[in-house]
């Protein structure tokens, strides 16, 4: 029973030790849920027939991308991989590419935009050296404020779009930095390469589930120390 007590108490510290990494403690909570589910095998009566106990179903975690794709479907959100795609590609003809760039990632002020966000990657601790993941980076807002400001480290910028992703590499000129088309709900990189690892408006374009497994694949790449940072 102490020996039990023990390894229960040392599961507790790490647990600890990762929350107070991560920025906002709404990540935490979340993955909090999703595993204490997965612990009990029960599923809350609003995730809808059939999808969550495939999630936290003891020794299924292979079945998870099945279980969010059964989610989409009977979900009433959008696709939002085609319908992304489809909006870029139509502002791209009625607009400046810049303007239509703009546009795609929501409009308002780019360069102020992402100036907000450099400044919050700072204020939580950004180094010159420092490795950064940017799930969603969208046209550059955030790269194009890191390259401005002489950002010495490696970025690597992730999206569902190219259009995208293309006009935020061609901006930054940056060879060294990495962007490319996301994979799914995972992060290609090694484990524990990154130290900050961000989700701007990305989480309100996924269900619960998608987020939860996005989360998951963070904390692998995410180094000991390093922070999630997302709207």
């Amino acid at each position: 029973m102490k020996k039990r007590l023990q390894e229960e108490l040392e599961k507790a510290r790490a647990l600890e030790t990762w929350a107070n990494n991560v920025t906002h403690s709404f990540a935490w909570r979340l993955i909090e849920r999703f595993d204490r589910l997965r612990r009990r095998g029960v599923a809350p009566p609003e995730a809808g027939k059939g999808l969550v106990p495939d999630l936290v179903k003891p020794g299924v975690e292979a079945d998870a991308d099945a279980g969010v794709s059964q989610a989409r479907r009977n979900s009433k959100l959008p696709n939002f991989l085609k319908s992304y795609d489809q909006l870029t590609k139509r502002l791209l003809q009625t607009h400046t590419r810049e303007h239509a760039m703009s546009l795609a990632v929501g409009g308002g002020d780019f360069e102020a935009i992402g100036l907000l966000e450099y400044h919050l990657l700072t204020q939580y601790g950004l180094k010159k050296n420092d490795i950064v993941i940017d799930v969603g980076c969208g046209s550059g807002r955030l790269a194009f404020q890191l390259s401005r400001h002489n950002f010495e480290g490696d970025y690597i910028g992730v999206d569902i779009v190219q259009d995208l992703f293309e006009y935020a590499m061609n901006l930054c000129k940056r060879p060294d930095w990495k962007f490319y088309k996301a994979p799914g709900l995972t992060i290609p990189e090694p484990d524990e390469s990154a130290d900050f690892i961000c989700f701007f408006s990305v989480f309100t374009h996924l269900l619960h589930e998608e987020t939860f497994l996005y989360l998951k694949d963070t904390k692998r790449v995410l180094k000991p120390n390093g922070k999630i940072i997302f709207s």
